[in-house]
């Protein structure tokens, strides 16, 4: 029987969220699938430029860059990041027809599930706060045209969650936002499925997070910690090994392209001459 998702739940209006077929769907974001579909999207458009620039009565590639095909690479890079970006996803999902909480993947229709536990497996929900280190607007500390601001108590910038925690000690975390509206969220988000589904909640303040503990029986419940401050060497030691591994991605992709550079696919011949004379 297809159970609707609660109309209280509409109340929550964020970005990450979507409501159909009795499931609330919350969006993730993974560096490494961005990165995936950046690669991904600026290979094939180069592949565009190289078809582009292919001379096909002489079989090989034009000397000349070909600013026409640069310009449809652009487009094409572009399109492709909207297209993934609509078609490719991690999801973690509530079902109310099945009464139930999993994580999913969505390719292009195609949904593949995993974690998959039904509300008897859950001992308890509550609302989480994840502290970043790297400031989550990029250079201008935007999102969504809102500034994001720098935890003083913390030096960290706050994310705020709801973990849902599971009796085998695993978590799956509902991702809100950076600002107070989505703490608020956070909260409501809570205390509506916990009444819904007569689960036990926590309510996690400000400057503090949850963290899961074990106990002697081998139970587990989410308990309140208070979050470290992150010193200044911490963030540059953080920051150093980023840029380490950003460089070595970008001179190894550079490495890999250089390999064949179709500029060069039709060098000129020059007739050298001896640097030395003969002797009579």
């Amino acid at each position: 029987m297809d159970i609707k998702v609660p109309s209280e739940f509409n109340t929550i209006r964020n970005s990450k969220f979507e409501i159909e077929d009795g499931k609330i769907y919350n969006r993730l974001d993974y560096f490494l699938l961005g990165f995936l579909e950046v690669f991904f999207s600026i290979l094939l458009s180069a592949a565009l430029v190289a078809l582009i620039n292919f001379d096909f009565n002489t079989g090989k590639m034009l000397s000349a860059k070909n600013d026409f095909g640069a310009f449809w690479a652009a487009i094409f890079t572009i399109v492709q990041l909207v297209f993934y970006n609509r078609f490719i996803r991690f999801h973690n999902v509530v079902d109310f027809s099945n009464a139930c909480v999993y994580k999913e993947f969505l390719f292009f229709g195609l949904r593949f599930w995993f974690s998959y536990y039904p509300k008897d497996q859950i001992v308890q929900i509550g609302n989480n706060i994840y502290g970043q280190i790297p400031n989550p607007g990029g250079k201008n500390g935007m999102v969504d045209g809102k500034r994001v601001l720098l935890n003083p108590e913390t030096n960290l910038f706050d994310y705020y969650q709801v973990s849902i925690l599971m009796e085998n000690g695993k978590t799956i975390n509902f991702e809100f936002g950076y600002f107070d509206e989505e703490y608020r969220q956070t909260l409501r988000f809570v205390s509506l499925l916990s009444n819904y589904w007569n689960i036990p909640s926590v309510r996690c303040n400000k400057n503090y997070h949850l963290v899961v503990c074990e106990s002697k029986n081998n139970s587990y419940a989410l308990v309140e910690e208070k979050m470290p401050y992150c010193s200044h060497l911490k963030k540059l030691i953080f920051f150093s090994i980023a840029l380490v591994v950003l460089y070595s991605i970008v001179y190894y992709t550079m490495v890999f392209f250089d390999k064949y550079d179709y500029r060069n696919s039709n060098p000129h011949h020059y007739n050298y001459r001896p640097s030395y004379r003969h002797r009579r």
